[in-house]
């Protein structure tokens, strides 16, 4: 007699794919073995492809559907849904990616799978107002190196070799037109930002990048203030390092 442990992981087997497993302990009662597992099956893995699909849009694009479920299969065999809430099923497909196209023509598919699922934590976060600056002004005569900001809306910073912000922003949607990208453009600094009714995807210059990054993971000290990052941004934008 098997075991329930045993059974357990038998029928999960059989849901993710595999050809054997649960049959011979499955009462057949009006559909057959097959008809009944394939019942599981089916929910498992087409549930699973929808919810890729809808969170790495650009990447069905760029690797077509069947690359793509292909891919999602893969991944689900070795990272099965461990929640009832399938938006969290993509969190490690960019690094599963980066494993598998290391190296190939295909390798920065990684690099847009994490702005895609990047976009996706957004998606799913709480806007944050920037807040206490009236008290800021209590501190512009002490140790201003005391001080640290901090990036008030929930942010993702992704820095890739390729051009990630043109091949997203061409492959994001069926309607967009494709035209030709020239992989080796170069880096490619992206920002995901949540705002209050959207989420914001921007390219930024070195300089803006390497700030923001700072700002997002500030060492601790006695007064953090949130800053609002369309006012950073502008500070950002307007600066420029001394002698040039």
């Amino acid at each position: 007699m098997i075991s329930l442990l045993d059974l357990q992981r038998s029928f999960l087997g059989y849901a993710l794919g595999d050809t054997v497993g649960a049959r011979p302990w499955i009462v057949a009662n009006g559909l057959s073995t097959d008809q009944r597992l394939r019942i599981y099956r089916n929910n498992a893995v087409v549930g699973f492809e929808k919810a890729m699909q809808a969170t790495f849009p650009a990447l069905v694009r760029l690797g077509g559907i069947d690359w793509f479920n292909q891919m999602a299969q893969a991944y689900q065999r070795v990272n099965p849904s461990r929640s009832g809430d399938l938006n969290d099923v993509g969190g490690d497909f960019p690094a599963f990616l980066a494993d598998h196209l290391s190296g190939g023509e295909y390798e920065y598919f990684s690099d847009v799978a994490l702005l895609e699922w990047s976009y996706q934590q957004c998606l799913c976060e709480f806007p944050v107002s920037p807040k206490n600056f009236d008290q800021l002004g209590q501190h512009l005569q002490e140790d201003l190196s005391q001080l640290r900001f901090q990036v008030a809306a929930p942010t993702r910073a992704i820095q890739s070799n390729y051009p990630l912000f043109e091949i997203w922003n061409q492959n994001r949607s069926e309607r967009e037109p494709i035209a030709p990208i020239d992989l080796r453009r170069g880096t490619s600094r992206v920002l995901v930002i949540r705002r209050t009714d959207h989420v914001e995807v921007r390219e930024v210059s070195a300089p803006v990048f390497t700030l923001l990054r700072a700002f997002s993971s500030p060492p601790p000290s006695r007064s953090t203030y949130s800053l609002g990052y369309l006012i950073l941004f502008n500070l950002c934008s307007r600066w420029r390092p001394a002698g040039t």
